[in-house]
């Protein structure tokens, strides 16, 4: 017995009547009190919860039982532009009238989550119609017991549309809310679990700035630890990494007056994790119960994703520098209906159109793109094909003239839009240069051939003579020796003979050298007064010969090096007297007449004729059908030079031996019944 029942002694009956009645009060009170207790700690915790809801930059959705939308916060409403009153109460796959009748969001809801509690980073992509195609992943959470449900499913959704494109698949994925409970307890629960199932780091501090709570993913991104977080004030964690002159500004600053804030963008360089962007959502909630606020800090980092941006911004001006300075024309296109939607600046250059002239037409509606594009089909095949290209495609600018070009085609993707890139250059220069080319190499290879031919052909002609001379000096030494002075004589006249045989071959050969170039300035002059002053220059011949020369009197006009043109008929007029043989009434025709839109020449002869098996040798220098006849055989390689000099064409016809010949020759730009005479 202790000292304080020494003056009432109680029997075990009154006891136990006494306690009894004590228990009874005490139980009677408790009743009382506690749900009261119960409902402000649950109101509060709600509260609480709802607030972290409605903080959460991330839609998230509260589902009962039989997947109705029981809550939904404001992200949600603002990312699928739906309104409360089309949402609260409706079953969710009816949303967004049915929207939301997704396969995989019904796997998730009636095959996944009956067998578990919770998923996450369930992605799911569908193509709304209010807000084009989406891709999300979704967190779900299922809570019994709560709100006076009998089952709640929490489901977060975080949109990775964007981020999936710009980042090129990496993805950031969120985690949302979890867990509700029903009592107090159960709430706080509730708030924890969507604190804990944010993506983001996010911390909540009381009105001194302390910490309070942190998410998981506030620990793992900022590498600190429980023990070093809560209970601290924001500033000093991280070794005072946070006392961070913008987060001042917002919590000392900006919330005292305003209740929240949206995406406040801190920079800051830890020395844990090194220089990080974030940007920050803040909430201050006024608790009841007399108890003081408490802010709630939502933390996304958007470093790499500013790296992102400015790597796209600098590529876009890197582009764009490209597109406005690129000698190539380039037309961008839309890949669904083929309009232009823009054009460079070389692209109107090169072509002579305006830019209006190419904006908003189909490519199929452009006429100088006839050959390239000629209609919906062949845009099909540029859409089909990711890399297209068209090679020396002919192409016609506004000004009608006629160029070459390269046709590339390439089809890519912005956002959501799909384009083609057609880049056209103009490779009429390189083509020309490659023709020109591939013409000199063939040029360059006949030209070789036909040196090595003039070497050995000048060589075994000048040869001959020197032989002769070499020869006839020999005899010269004996006979002289001898005395015998017709011999010597004799010899004398071979070696005078062969000098001169030289000296006239050797003339040619400058002639032919000199025949490489014109002269002269070229001029218009008269067929008949080239024909007449020919004729004058080698009339001994002809009159030698008795040979009757008849020219026609047709009017025609030639252009060219008159000295060199006169060559022409005099090599082919003395080669006719040359090759007369025994006619017994020589003659030559000189004429001109008009084939296949042409002036054509000619020298005709009644001479020997030549067989057709030796046409193709009669123009080779030194060519001589008949060794014994006179000359050096350059007289007609010397007028097929002079002709393809003058950009014309000889050629040689027969019908057999003693059947004459007849040489024709071309000559561009003569003209008929326009002879000026001289």
């Amino acid at each position: 017995m202790d000292k304080n029942s020494n003056s009432i002694t109680e029997t075990p009956q009154s006891t136990t009547k006494r306690g009894k009645n004590s228990r009874k009060k005490m139980s009677e009170k408790t009743v009382r009190k506690e749900p009261v207790a119960i409902k402000i700690n649950e109101d509060e915790a709600l509260a609480y919860a709802e607030s972290i809801i409605d903080t959460i930059r991330e839609p998230l959705i509260v589902l009962d039982q039989d997947l109705r939308v029981v809550k939904v916060n404001r992200s949600f409403y603002k990312l699928f532009k739906v309104k409360p009153e089309e949402t609260v109460g409706q079953l969710i796959y009816d949303l967004g009238n049915k929207q939301w009748d997704i396969p995989k969001l019904r796997e998730l809801l009636d095959t996944i989550l009956p067998q578990k509690t919770s998923f996450d980073n369930y992605e799911v992509e569908h193509d709304f119609a209010t807000i084009g195609k989406r891709i999300m992943l979704l967190n779900a959470r299922q809570i019994r017991r709560v709100l006076g449900k009998e089952r709640i499913i929490l489901l977060a959704i975080e949109d990775i549309t964007e981020r999936r494109e710009i980042e090129n698949g990496l993805e950031k994925t969120r985690k949302e809310l979890k867990v509700i409970k029903q009592s107090a307890d159960e709430a706080s629960d509730f708030a924890e679990s969507v604190i804990n199932t944010v993506h983001e780091p996010l911390i909540s501090l009381d009105k001194d700035l302390r910490v309070v709570t942190v998410s998981r993913s506030f620990y793992e991104f900022f590498k600190v630890k429980p023990e070093d977080t809560v209970g601290q004030l924001i500033y000093d964690l991280g070794n005072k990494q946070w006392d961070i002159p913008k987060l001042r500004e917002l919590l000392e600053t900006i919330l005292p007056q305003k209740t929240s804030f949206d995406n406040y963008e801190v920079e800051h360089v830890f020395a844990t994790i090194g220089k990080r962007i974030m940007l920050l959502n803040a909430r201050q909630i006024q608790q009841a119960s007399g108890k003081e606020r408490i802010i709630l800090l939502a933390i996304e980092d958007i470093t790499e994703l500013k790296k992102t941006e400015e790597i796209l911004i600098n590529s876009e001006i890197l582009y764009r520098r490209f597109f406005e300075t690129v000698r190539d024309g380039i037309l961008i296109l839309d890949e669904k209906t083929g309009t232009v939607v823009n054009v460079n600046p070389f692209m109107v250059e090169m072509l002579g159109f305006s830019r209006e002239e190419f904006l908003g037409k189909k490519i199929w509606e452009l006429g100088f793109l006839k050959d390239i594009i000629a209609n919906r089909g062949n845009f099909e095949e540029l859409k089909r094909k990711k890399y297209i290209t068209y090679e020396n495609l002919p192409l016609e600018t506004a000004g009608g003239r006629q160029i070459e070009v390269e046709f590339v085609s390439n089809v890519y993707d912005i956002g959501n839009q799909k384009l083609i890139q057609c880049n056209i250059r103009d490779i009429t220069i390189r083509r020309r240069m490659e023709i020109e080319r591939e013409k000199y190499i063939k040029d360059l290879a006949e030209k070789n051939s036909e040196l090595e031919r003039f070497n050995y052909t000048v060589s075994h002609e000048l040869k001959s003579p020197l032989v002769t001379i070499k020869t006839f000096l020999g005899y010269l030494e004996q006979d002289i020796a001898t005395a015998d002075k017709e011999r010597i004589e004799k010899d004398k006249l071979f070696m005078n003979n062969a000098a001169d045989k030289m000296w006239k071959l050797l003339a040619e050969l400058l002639e032919m050298s000199r025949v490489g170039r014109i002269v002269d300035q070229p001029v218009e002059v008269s067929f008949s007064g080239l024909v007449q002053e020919t004729l004058g220059v080698i009339a001994g011949s002809i009159t030698e010969k008795g040979v009757t020369v008849k020219v026609s009197d047709e009017p025609v006009t030639l252009y060219g090096d008159r000295s060199r043109l006169i060559e022409i008929w005099q090599n082919l007029i003395e080669n006719a007297v040359k090759f007369m043989g025994d006619q017994p009434a020589p003659q030559i025709d000189i004429g001109v007449e008009y084939k296949d839109n042409q002036t054509v020449f000619f020298v005709c002869d009644n001479g020997i004729g030549i067989e057709p098996k030796y046409y193709s040798k009669l123009f080779n220098m030194f060519e001589k059908l008949n060794p014994k006849m006179e000359g050096t055989g350059m007289g007609l390689a010397i007028a097929k030079r002079i002709v393809e000099l003058h950009q014309g064409r000889i050629w040689v016809e027969s019908k057999g031996l003693r059947q004459g010949t007849c040489f024709f020759f071309t000559l561009p730009g003569a003209l008929k019944d326009n002879g000026k005479g001289e």
